[in-house]
């Protein structure tokens, strides 16, 4: 792969970022709200997926396929989030869980 320069990123191709991103958009979608040719958008995407601006990910359709998910928020006031989520990975019907660590301080009165 070709080593492409950061620095030739111009404001359209920030604008395509985000329709790319935030409104989950394909090539055509995008080309036509910026009014760009289809070829041109086509070109600069891969560009940019190229520079690994934007990266994508493949993700198993839990749902499609009969399971079901959830999502669960645990709060803890004191205690091992690791050793939690171990614990939580041993259970029967876990087969795959993620964890966003956070630290959120709450006053109290």
């Amino acid at each position: 792969m070709k080593d492409i320069s950061v620095t030739s990123i111009d404001k359209t191709d920030l604008k395509r970022i985000d329709l790319m991103i935030s409104n989950n958009l394909h090539n055509k979608q995008i080309s036509s709200m910026l009014g760009i040719p289809l070829s041109t958008t086509q070109r600069r995407v891969r560009r940019i997926m190229e520079k690994e601006l934007v990266v994508s990910e493949v993700h198993l359709n839990y749902e499609k396929i009969g399971f079901k998910t959830g999502l669960v928020h645990v709060y803890l006031t004191d205690g091992n989030i690791d050793e939690i989520m171990e614990k939580c990975l041993n259970l029967k019907e876990s087969s795959q869980l993620r964890y966003i660590y956070a630290i959120q301080t709450c006053w109290r009165e």
